[in-house]
């Protein structure tokens, strides 16, 4: 799976998330951008990260795979 495809399914599974929760990961997910961009890291990889470890603290099946 593409990481741009894993960013989109993780991102769709926050919209389930309450609302406070989602604007935290949205904030998160700004920081960590932001961070990777000055120490010359994949600033979509990083993206995905926050996205999903902010999703997985509330619903943990969210970053699950078949055989984890």
């Amino acid at each position: 799976m593409a990481k741009s495809d894993a960013l989109a399914q993780v991102a769709a599974a926050v919209e389930r998330l309450p609302r406070g929760l989602r604007k935290h990961i949205q904030r998160v997910r700004g920081i960590a951008v932001a961070l990777a961009l000055r120490h010359g890291l994949d600033p979509q990889r990083v993206d995905l990260a926050a996205t999903a470890c902010g999703s997985d603290a509330h619903e943990p099946s969210i970053t699950r795979t078949k055989g984890n």
